[in-house]
């Protein structure tokens, strides 16, 4: 009974820690033009755009895309290489069949420069943007990270806020997502449950041989 009841302590603990993974858009071998359906944590995902027809990007040329990227090209983006803003209706979603956390967003080609660059990323439980953090013009990639804290989330949804009208620029790739597993805290009434159940057939079984 005991290892059992420590067997269950390591199965809870290790429970937020298992399949945590990138998907990487920039990386042309892992996820090769045309692909808009994997597996990730332990969740499948599907994507999906509007306002055109998702592109996976220009061949990456920026001195600043991260080592932790493929960096093969810039990701996905929507019709062109990048996603436009609002106004043009272009928006990428990425749904999941289960809840996840997201850990992490990367994008390439946001910019500072003539007009300021933001992405807009809608989820289940409201929406942020992301702002540019390099500037135009300088060989960089034009590389944001949002790192701020974990989003439990089923979906995405990329898009670019109106910063400039109609005529404005503002565009950028999603290049990779950090994608954990959710821990389940509802299955653990069910596994006590089940463990309580144990404990009493075992002391019924006791008494009976008393």
């Amino acid at each position: 009974m005991k290892r059992l009841l420590v067997c269950a302590a390591a199965a809870l603990a290790l429970a937020g820690t298992a399949n945590a993974a990138l998907l990487d858009f920039t990386d042309t071998t892992a996820f090769p033009n045309g692909t808009t359906a994997g597996s990730i944590a332990g969740a499948n995902y599907l994507l999906s755009a509007a306002g055109g027809a998702i592109s996976y990007g220009q061949a990456q040329d920026g001195s600043s895309c991260p080592a932790s990227l493929a960096c093969d090209r810039d990701g996905l983006g929507i019709g062109d290489d990048e996603i436009t803003q609002i106004s043009t209706g272009e928006s990428l979603t990425i749904t999941f069949s289960d809840f996840v956390s997201i850990t992490a967003i990367h994008l390439l080609d946001l910019f500072t420069g003539q007009s300021f660059e933001q992405a807009l990323i809608t989820h289940s439980g409201g929406s942020f943007t992301i702002n540019a953090s390099e500037a135009l013009g300088v060989g960089l990639s034009g590389y944001a990270l949002y790192a701020a804290g974990a989003i439990v989330t089923n979906f995405l949804t990329f898009s670019g806020p109106n910063l400039f009208g109609d005529d404005g620029t503002n565009d950028y790739a999603l290049a990779a997502l950090d994608v954990e597993a959710v821990p389940l805290p509802g299955a653990l009434p069910l596994l006590l449950s089940g463990i309580a159940g144990l404990a009493f057939a075992s002391r019924r079984r006791r008494n009976a041989y008393n």
